[in-house]
């Protein structure tokens, strides 16, 4: 069994596969042993015979149950069928009995693809563990693309897992759950003999008087978080003050505008957590940061709002995660908006078009699960692109090669060397180590 377990051992470090398969068949042929079967799992994995490595591991498993080896090797061929919990199990099994920082890698890894594969599968961009210091909650993470991009090229588009109307923009009729611009474009002054766009559909919540642009969005705000907001008085509170502290706060109205649509927009977060199950974290890759951020580090006095919100949930999030998640959200949303406008400039319709942008366009903010995981340099590859239909595009502003971490630049790129690291560890809490801000520039 030894010879043949060397010369298995041999032919898989030289990558001669098949050969390896055969030397270590014909040794399990004479003794089932665990090592044999660990060492053939191996060679299964390397020839993406995945189902046939987890068979393998099961056996290892089952002859050495305080080995880590089989629970490693299940772990990563559950990895590669996507069984993500299955795997999450095996690799923290193994780790218990042997931690060591590339099973721990693998496990960080783990975490992501669990929330990040079923948006990339279609992509030509993967989200990958980034070895260093963690910062929070959620594994350090970056965007990695998985094929060459040209210059100006379109690398993906994203829409919002989550987004809310503006409370300046509330004078639009809109979607509650994709804030689609729902105005009525048959009352514009259309030209005569043209024919008039029809009147949009509004679909309403079966219980309050919340519309939709459809029962698709419908049941998607009901499944994900308007559960708990329909109907519940205490929420209603808490909205009806966000919306009125924007006319009444001393303050100019578009800066309250940012601070409360934000707060809205953290409440919606908050509804999902209640509705998921325990174990799931859906925000947990924007909510991290300093686990001591005070209220003093904000500029806004949100107690008044926290106080409402808790009101609104049997298990109120502390003030401490309140706050945690404010933050966070605010430095990592993104503007969106939408107008049935444009798709009509090459049709025949009003001469003065752009006149009625202002009360046909519903504008609001979203968070971006994706473009939430790009990373900061002062020296960006890709810029972001807010289009018409509550979507974001990312575009490459240099060529990128396979393999290569996506950047975007969260600030000014006028901003000096010194007002750039101050912001950043600020609001971000790291600094930049970017090529541009090595030199000093």
């Amino acid at each position: 069994m030894e010879v043949l377990n060397a010369q298995g051992m041999d032919c898989y470090h030289s990558h001669d596969y098949p050969a390896s398969l055969e030397a270590f068949n014909e040794a399990l042929s004479y003794h089932p042993h665990a090592t044999l079967y660990a060492n053939r799992a191996a060679v299964y994995l390397a020839l993406d015979r995945s189902e046939e490595a987890i068979r393998d591991a099961e056996a290892c498993l089952r002859l050495r149950p305080d080995w880590y080896k089989p629970y490693l090797r299940l772990g990563v061929a559950q990895r590669c069928v996507r069984q993500w919990e299955q795997a999450m199990d095996a690799l923290r099994a193994a780790f218990d009995l042997h931690p060591h920082t590339a099973i721990a890698a693998l496990i960080h890894q783990t975490q992501l693809d669990m929330c990040f594969s079923p948006l990339t599968q279609n992509l030509d961009v993967s989200v990958r563990f980034m070895e260093g210091a963690k910062l929070g909650d959620a594994p350090n993470k970056g965007v990695i693309t998985t094929t060459a991009f040209e210059k100006g090229q379109l690398v993906f588009e994203e829409t919002p897992c989550v987004s809310i109307q503006s409370i300046l923009s509330l004078g639009v009729p809109a979607c509650s759950h994709c804030i689609r611009s729902l105005a009525d474009l048959s009352q514009l002054p259309w030209p005569p003999r043209k024919k008039r766009p029809p009147k949009p559909v509004v679909v309403k919540c079966h219980g309050c008087d919340t519309i939709y642009c459809s029962e698709t969005c419908r049941s998607l705000a009901w499944a994900q978080y308007h559960t708990v907001q329909c109907q519940n008085s205490a929420y209603a509170s808490f909205e009806n003050w966000c919306r009125a502290t924007v006319s009444s706060y001393p303050a100019p109205p578009e800066l309250l505008d940012v601070i409360l649509s934000t707060t809205l927009l953290v409440g919606r977060m908050f509804c999902t957590q209640a509705q998921s199950q325990p174990q799931v974290r859906p925000y947990a890759s924007f909510v991290y940061g300093s686990s001591g951020l005070k209220q003093e580090h904000l500029a806004f006095d949100y107690q008044p709002a926290y106080e409402l919100l808790s009101a609104a949930f049997p298990q109120p999030p502390t003030q401490q995660e309140f706050y945690k998640m404010h933050r966070r959200v605010a430095l990592s949303c993104c503007r969106v908006r939408s107008s049935p406008l444009p798709a009509l400039v090459n049709q025949p319709g009003p001469a003065d078009i752009d006149s009625y942008l202002d009360t046909t366009t519903s504008e609001g903010i979203g968070l971006f699960t994706l473009h939430g995981s790009i990373n900061h340099s002062c020296v960006p590859n890709v810029q972001v692109e807010c289009e018409e239909n509550h979507c974001i595009k990312v575009v490459s502003t240099v060529s990128l090669e396979a393999g290569q971490q996506l950047f975007a630049n969260y600030m000014s790129d006028d901003l000096p060397f010194d007002q750039r690291q101050r912001h950043l560890q600020q609001c971000y809490e790291f600094h930049c180590h970017c090529e541009r801000c090595v030199r000093g520039v």
